[in-house]
């Protein structure tokens, strides 16, 4: 055996001796420092993201991290007590935990880190997180919406005027990509607010996710196959009555389909979508279309079995107002369809 192996065997075992014979300190209470009139434990709070997933169909988001606290502890310094005392747990905390959402890590005892204890005292206490909350559910612009995601952390413990909570100089480190297509990161801001609670007023520090909806998806799988439907509608207007009648069918029968898709499909809400509304009035357009080729075919028809064949001036009247029925629609149409498009983008997308 060598004199290196002898070395790390003597400094195992004080190491193990060490923590046994600090097994009977006392676990310390709140540290107090004077500020003002009060006695009071600022910690400050810094939060570094490592990973950010988003589940799209029930909203939830994730992040995994780990949230650090500072805070001065006069008591404590650069001592082999106080290392002890960090060994074995000793050491007072103000148990920061999160206020909503759910803590996937059960057990983060092996993640805990404790770093500082300087002449005056200053802590660093690091743990890991994994958690997960609900994001808004407003889909009243799906799918060009926007979700608030917002995690909160606090004491359940200490109230407010014990120990206020501060964010740290710094902002909150986040990654570089967030594991879901469907949304995009626009904006992480961070806050402090004052929950009421029956035992008092208690500080809140809060992470606000703003996430956007990636829209392109939608628009290629539904948008445009019903702009391409009224178009087709709108071409078969220079086509024969039979033509016409096959093609305004399938134009409203894929209409129709596209429409109850949305609507009971793609994210059921009790109300309507920007989605669903855009998919119905391209349906009612196109049943205007088919509701145009039933009259021109009846009016075609009725005048071929009522009308005298010999009286001319009966059948210019008939075709005058067919004429002026197909003109109208012809003109009509293009220009309500265009008005729309233009007036739902204005509303939902800028």
């Amino acid at each position: 055996m060598n004199n290196k192996t002898v070395f790390d065997c003597f400094m195992l075992m004080g190491t193990v001796l060490s923590i046994r014979g600090c097994a009977d300190l006392p676990e310390m209470t709140r540290p107090s420092v004077l500020q003002g009139n009060d006695l009071v434990t600022v910690i400050n709070i810094f939060l570094v993201i490592e990973e950010i997933s988003i589940h799209e169909e029930e909203l939830i988001i994730e992040i995994d991290g780990i949230l650090s606290q500072m805070w001065l502890d006069p008591r404590l310094g650069a001592n082999e007590r106080t290392k002890k005392m960090a060994v074995t747990g000793k050491i007072w905390e103000p148990k920061i935990t999160n206020i909503n959402g759910e803590n996937v890590m059960e057990k983060n005892d092996d993640t805990i880190f404790w770093r500082g204890f300087g002449d005056e005292g200053n802590i660093l206490l690091s743990k890991k997180i994994r958690i997960r909350t609900y994001c808004s559910r407003d889909f009243q612009n799906f799918p060009f919406d926007i979700q608030h995601c917002d995690f909160k952390f606090g004491s359940y413990r200490f109230p407010s005027d014990e120990i206020p909570l501060l964010w740290d100089e710094a902002q909150v480190k986040i990654p570089d990509k967030i594991r879901t297509t469907e949304f995009m990161l626009l904006n992480v801001t961070k806050d402090i607010d004052i929950e009421v609670r029956p035992s008092g007023n208690f500080s809140i520090a809060t992470v606000k996710f703003i996430i956007k909806r990636n829209s392109i998806h939608y628009i290629l799988c539904t948008g445009i196959p019903c702009i391409v439907m009224l178009i087709l509608g709108y071409i078969s207007r220079w086509m024969d009555i039979d033509r016409r009648w096959n093609i305004n069918l399938f134009s409203f029968s894929i209409s129709l389909y596209l429409y109850v898709t949305s609507l009971c499909t793609i994210q059921p809400v009790p109300y309507f979508k920007a989605l669903d509304i855009f998919v119905g009035l391209c349906t009612f357009f196109s049943f205007i279309s088919l509701l145009e080729t039933f009259l021109v075919d009846c009016i075609s028809k009725l005048g071929k079995k009522y009308l005298n064949p010999r009286s001319n001036a009966n059948y210019q009247t008939q075709a005058n107002r067919i004429y002026c029925l197909e003109l109208g629609m012809k003109i009509a149409f293009p220009v309500f369809c265009l008005l729309f498009v233009l007036f739902f983008g204005f509303i939902y997308i800028m």
